[in-house]
């Protein structure tokens, strides 16, 4: 212990005897030795306020507060200062900021929600006159299983007004609220306070099942006095089964408004990387916390608990509900009747059960959501299943299969199964299905594991490789793990009709000479609305490989060909997959078409999702590309996405068996081509390339990650390598764009700079005294 944390400990210790004014030496001797210590500060704050000097203690806790704005002690002391002298309200981007850092933080939260009322006194009343008489209910829940079942149960009363999500405005405000960037009061007044009137001015009660309120019980529960509230619980991993089902975070079309740490939060960058279990059961958390929060300030009288599995049960629990919120005209036939319609929730097919979850995956949920599955009364005895029984494995013969399709794993949730049913389900039946999993999410890999189970032609992998076997790496492994005869990729969040595979292969073994057969494309969208057939036909049927490069580099748009039936002796001399590349599969399908012929029949058995986000930022779209297929690549630095795309074609040329003469035509066909199609992407790239040159950056990805201006002088040899890769770089894109002016002279700036001897990028050979020569 040094002697600044000597004279803080002795300073805490004369505090705590009652001896403040030695206290605030020590604490004064402290910051005399380190001025930056907010601990010091907050502590000199605390003893001058105890003295009586307001004004002073308040600059102490702003100093503690410009070292650290998330300095939690000093916040709160803040606030109560200024809570004293009226000036609550002057905290607001303080307190914002914040909760924007730790939406958890119920104690900073609520002086939020304090401040907003002293904001709001003189512009409205805080709480409707009528809220004095009204009687209101909510249902209160960690999600969506059972509250719409719920409503249409609540609805069949004669005296209430029962609503599930009667607008959006709670839904697209909520992220704003949670953040601490909207006032929840506000919010939660604009969106029912006509509707809640309407309802008590007709002498009804009302209530709501939107689980989005939530977010706002607290609130709700001191500005209704009259209202009531039922928590509807779940099974934790019944919770969790159902949203990975539906794909939460991981493709689902809400996911833009559901739950997660800000930007700006202290959680977030160890959030992004988190797997998609994890999310959900913090999410299962993060409600349940809201939920303790509101029932901290009801007495017995005014909540209670509903399993959802009781909704299922004893029809008699609905007398138990019916007479807790004192509502009329219970009809309990009418009820059974709902129920027979409504219960849906566990009818996910051959999607993994509980029962069907590895120990270790099931003992990570439980752990995960124990807090409150004890609470409520889970995890007493083994979560019960759905009642659904897995499928027994099909019994089959075992012989060489004649295709291999092979599933690189991405996501997980309802498309995954979708997907794998499809492929499952073909009218072909000899086949083997590789599921290949890189080890980025856990229930992945159960879902792999399960089928692996329950059909003999699957073949789970699991590397437990997050790095080597990644993005193109990973189609390009598949291929060497098969061996049939013919190969086709499978995708996690698209699907094939049954007569995908055997239709192309009476397509594919009719010539020797096609090495690749696909059907056409019925595409939908992220919510599975359909969109049209895709105008995919790319015209490379013809035996000359100059013709069908020139008509795909030419005609491929979408590459929906990517996921054909392809003969696998042809894919094997392949190498595309395997270069630093951007859109690998574009690439691929040209140095196909110089193997072998292409050709689309014209049933229509492809269905495509269109899941990828569209990002208007071409910096965004490149990181996203490039780290999901390539990461690698990134790592480079300053690169030319597109550039590259158009120079590995080239290279594509000049390596193949091609007369020279067609290889140079080629070569000047795909730069004009390309320096046509791709004419914004290529002038973005280049632009932003020579910009940041001439700011003396010679290393930056694009996700933004750089290094300081005096990278030169600090690490000459690592700096040597970044001039030099980006050498290369310019002299791909010198061979596409020649006339350049501006690339030209940024090119020749560069080669300069790293020949000078006296700019300490090279340095001279030493001799080493010393040593013994």
């Amino acid at each position: 212990m040094n002697k600044t944390e000597r004279l803080f400990k002795q300073g805490e210790e004369l505090f705590v005897k009652g001896r403040g004014e030695e206290a605030r030496r020590c604490f004064l001797s402290v910051i005399e030795m380190e001025p930056r210590n907010k601990e010091a500060l907050n502590n000199l704050g605390v003893i001058i306020y105890q003295e009586g000097n307001a004004q002073m203690a308040t600059d102490y806790f702003l100093k503690a507060l410009s070292l650290d704005p998330y300095y939690r002690d000093a916040v709160l002391n803040l606030a109560q200062i200024l809570r004293a002298t009226n000036q609550l309200t002057a905290m607001d981007p303080l307190l914002k900021k914040h909760i924007r850092y730790d939406p958890r933080d119920r104690e900073i939260r609520a002086i939020l929600d304090e401040m907003h009322l002293l904001t709001k006194r003189d512009s409205y009343d805080a709480r409707p006159k009528d809220q004095e008489t009204g009687e209101a209910f909510f249902i209160l829940s960690a999600g969506n299983c059972g509250t719409l079942t719920l409503a249409e149960v609540l609805r069949t009363a004669t005296n209430a007004r029962v609503v599930y999500h009667p607008d959006d405005r709670l839904e697209e405000n909520i992220l704003p609220c949670y953040w601490g960037e909207a006032e929840r009061r506000k919010i939660f007044r604009d969106a029912r306070q006509i509707l809640m009137h309407e309802t008590w001015q007709d002498g009804l009660i009302y209530g709501e099942t939107t689980p989005t309120v939530t977010l706002f019980a607290d609130l709700l529960a001191r500005d209704f006095p009259k209202s009531k509230f039922v928590v509807l619980t779940r099974d934790p991993s019944q919770y969790v089964r159902s949203y990975l089902f539906r794909n939460f975070y991981q493709g689902h079309p809400a996911d833009s408004i559901r739950l997660g740490p800000s930007p700006d939060g202290r959680d977030y960058q160890e959030w992004k990387k988190a797997p998609q279990v994890e999310k959900i059961c913090w999410l299962w958390n993060e409600f349940n916390s809201f939920i303790d929060r509101a029932l901290e300030t009801l007495d017995q009288g005014r909540f209670m608990v509903l399993r959802f599995e009781d909704l299922f049960g004893d029809i008699k629990t609905f007398n138990r509900l019916f007479d807790f919120l004192n509502l009329k005209g219970l009809s309990l036939s009418l009820i059974s009747e709902t129920l027979k319609t409504k219960r849906n929730a566990n009818n996910y097919g051959r999607f993994p059960d509980i029962c069907d979850w590895s120990p270790e995956f099931r003992r990570n949920v439980e752990q995960a959501t124990m807090k409150y599955a004890l609470k409520y009364g889970y995890f007493e005895a083994e979560p019960a299943g759905t009642g659904i029984k897995s499928k027994q494995p099909t019994v089959r013969h075992k012989k060489d299969p004649a295709v291999t399709v092979g599933l690189p794993l991405y996501s997980g949730g309802r498309m995954l199964t979708d997907s794998i049913e499809s492929i499952l389900s073909q009218d072909f039946e000899n086949f083997e299905l590789i599921i290949f999993d890189l080890g980025a999410d856990p229930f992945v890999r159960e879902i792999g594991a399960h089928y692996q189970k329950l059909d003999a032609r699957v073949k789970f992998i699991h590397t437990g490789d997050r790095v080597n076997h990644i993005g193109a790496y990973n189609f390009s492994r598949l291929i060497e793990l098969s061996s049939a005869t013919y190969f086709m990729w499978g995708s996690y969040d698209d699907c094939l009709e049954k007569s995908f595979i055997s239709s192309c292969l009476k397509v594919i073994d009719r010539d020797t000479g096609i090495a690749l057969v696909y059907p056409r494309t019925k595409v939908l969208n992220r919510e599975g609305e359909f969109l049209g057939i895709a105008e995919d036909f790319v015209k490379a049927d013809m035996d000359d490989p100059f013709d069908r490069f020139l008509h795909v580099i030419w005609e491929l748009q979408m590459c929906n060909a990517f996921h054909g039936l392809f003969r696998r002796h042809r894919m094997i001399k392949t190498n595309s997959l395997r270069k630093h590349c951007y859109a690998h599969d574009n690439l691929f399908l040209a140095e196909i078409a110089l193997l072998g012929k292409i050709i689309q029949i014209d049933d229509v058995l492809f269905i495509r999702h269109l899941t990828r986000k569209l990002k208007s930022n071409l910096d965004e779209h490149y990181a996203d590309v490039i780290r999901s297929m390539d990461p690698p690549y990134m790592e480079e630095g300053l690169t030319l996405p597109f550039c590259r795309f158009t120079y590995s074609h080239c290279e594509l040329v000049n390596h193949s068996p091609l007369p020279p003469e067609r290889k140079e035509f080629l070569t000047s066909e795909i730069l004009r081509c390309f320096k046509h199609r791709w004419a914004i992407q290529l002038d973005y790239e280049i632009n932003y390339l020579i910009n940041l040159l001439k700011k003396g950056i010679y290393y930056r990805t694009w996700d933004g990650r750089t290094y300081g201006h005096n990278l030169m002088q600090q690490m000459p040899n690592l700096h040597y390598f970044h001039v030099t890769d980006v050498l290369k770089v310019m002299g791909e894109a010198l061979f596409i764009f020649p006339e350049h002016q501006g690339l030209q002279e940024i090119f020749e700036t560069c080669t300069s700079n790293i020949r000078s001897p006296n700019n300490g990028m090279v340095k001279p050979i030493q001799s080493y005294h010393g040593v013994s020569q």
